[in-house]
């Protein structure tokens, strides 16, 4: 039993009110002999002229009246408006096209102008047709099906512009609302609705009724932020949400966007044909639609083979060259441990093990993929220290160098000899003569003075070394 019951009045389309007998308005004009000529979208019934996709009183056919608390709905009776139309006032209308309810319910646009995408302007986008004082897209609208005027009838679609009972081959009949889902559900109306290509389709994406949100498109059936590799951004004539489209390949965008391929025939190189030719192979669609062709040696969609797709990691973008995947990493970046999986994990512009490409080491910075220069900023003697007995904190070779001359420890790189840096430093050893040589980033202990052979070792303490450390930076 059907739901939502609302209590209307018969109005027509265009919001003139009409009786079962329909008075001539703004959809006619009137000859000498009074007989009204109709416009491209109006039907004449009992004298006047309705516009039978929406006229609750001659709902698809003349005299065809809606029940107490159904609307009509493109030429179809239903509990509510679907298939993108807007109730307005008692009627559904679409306000992308309707030039007296234009973007919104009242919206007139001024004599002469259309409304299209939900726009008032002087003429149709080039994916639609004029269709009196609407644009609509005569391959898909069931009101307006390959020509002004041509009203499919119940329980049919418009499809590739022709009115049948199923969509042709690549595409998905998506009901107008569930209520029309047919008999099933207790009401009288066949199942009614759009075509949609649920690889592309922004409010059909993967299924019907899946929309993507503000910002997205669908592409290959999934909401995503922009278009893949080998994908083609293209915006509905209806004004909708833009999608992603594989030009070269797709039936309902075959090498520009908007154009469909008839019945029969597939999408190849961007050219509608009956065959695959040349280089290319006939892969089937994974939606059960038709099947379609594919250059399987640079598609990354169908690499090698029909269906198999190469997958993009992070920082990077999936390729197909010669049948086998490959990555394209983003500009700062780089594949350097050769797993796809992981994309192109190193950012060479900043990392000192990996400076422009990989492997290239920096004893220094790296910066902007280049190892920054690095000069002697000047030396000292290890003897130069605080003395030992007042157990003065040790030192690194690091440490001393920014107590010496300022800065940051770890700026600094230490040698034991001046013509660059070799990571080494001499040390004092508590209880032990001489200098022993160690990493420029070692010491032992926190304080001096420890009282045990071997107990400390610090590159800046006045003991038992004199040897010199130079600092570089």
């Amino acid at each position: 039993m059907r739901s939502s019951w609302l209590t209307v009045a018969f109005v027509s389309a265009v919001g003139v009110a009409v009786t079962a007998a329909c008075a001539t308005g703004s959809n006619a004009t009137t000859s000498g002999s009074g007989t009204p000529t109709c416009s491209a979208t109006a039907a004449s019934c009992g004298g006047g002229c309705v516009e039978l996709a929406s006229d609750n009183a001659n709902c698809g056919a003349c005299g065809a009246a809606c029940k107490a608390g159904e609307v009509c709905s493109r030429g179809a009776c239903a509990s509510s408006c679907g298939g993108g139309t807007t109730l307005c006032g008692a009627t559904c209308n679409d306000t992308q096209v309707d030039a007296l309810n234009c973007g919104a319910c009242g919206t007139k646009c001024a004599a002469g102008e259309v409304c299209s995408s939900g726009k008032c302007g002087s003429s149709c986008d080039k994916t639609q047709t004029r269709c009196g004082s609407s644009c609509v897209n005569p391959q898909t609208d069931n009101a307006n099906c390959g020509g002004c005027g041509v009203l499919c009838g119940a329980g049919q679609v418009c499809s590739g512009g022709k009115c049948g009972l199923t969509c042709q081959s690549g595409l998905t009949l998506c009901s107008q609302s569930p209520a029309d889902a047919g008999p099933s559900d207790g009401g009288s109306n066949p199942p009614s609705g759009t075509c949609a290509n649920l690889k592309s389709d922004n409010v059909n994406c993967g299924a019907c009724g899946v929309t993507c949100g503000g910002g997205k498109q669908c592409a290959n059936g999934a909401c995503v932020t922009t278009c893949g590799a080998g994908m083609s951004q293209c915006t509905p004539g209806d004004g909708g949400a833009p999608y992603c489209a594989n030009l070269p390949t797709d039936n309902a965008n075959c090498g520009s966007c908007g154009v469909q391929c008839g019945a029969g025939q597939q999408c190849a190189s961007g050219a509608c044909v009956t065959t695959c030719g040349g280089a290319l192979t006939q892969c089937p669609s994974g939606d059960g639609g038709a099947p379609y062709c594919a250059d399987t040696k640079n598609d990354p969609q169908n690499c090698g083979s029909c269906g198999k797709a190469c997958a993009a990691g992070p920082n990077a973008t999936a390729v197909c060259t010669s049948g086998s995947c490959a990555l394209i990493c983003a500009p700062g970046f780089a594949d350097c441990d050769l797993v796809a999986s992981n994309g192109c994990e190193v950012n060479v512009s900043n990392d000192p093990k990996n400076c422009g490409s990989c492997g290239k080491v920096c004893n220094n910075a790296c910066t902007s993929g280049s190892c920054a220069s690095i000069a002697l900023v000047g030396s000292y003697n290890v003897n130069q220290g605080p003395a030992w007995g007042s157990n003065p904190p040790t030192y690194t070779c690091q440490e001393a160098c920014a107590v010496v001359f300022g800065g940051v420890a770890s700026t600094y790189q230490c040698s034991t000899v001046s013509n660059a840096p070799n990571r080494q430093a001499n040390t004092t050893v508590w209880g032990v003569g001489g200098c022993k040589v160690v990493a420029d980033t070692v010491k032992v202990n926190s304080n001096y003075n420890c009282g045990s052979s071997n107990c400390s070792e610090s590159a800046y303490c006045s003991d038992n070394c004199s040897g010199v450390n130079y600092c570089f930076k």
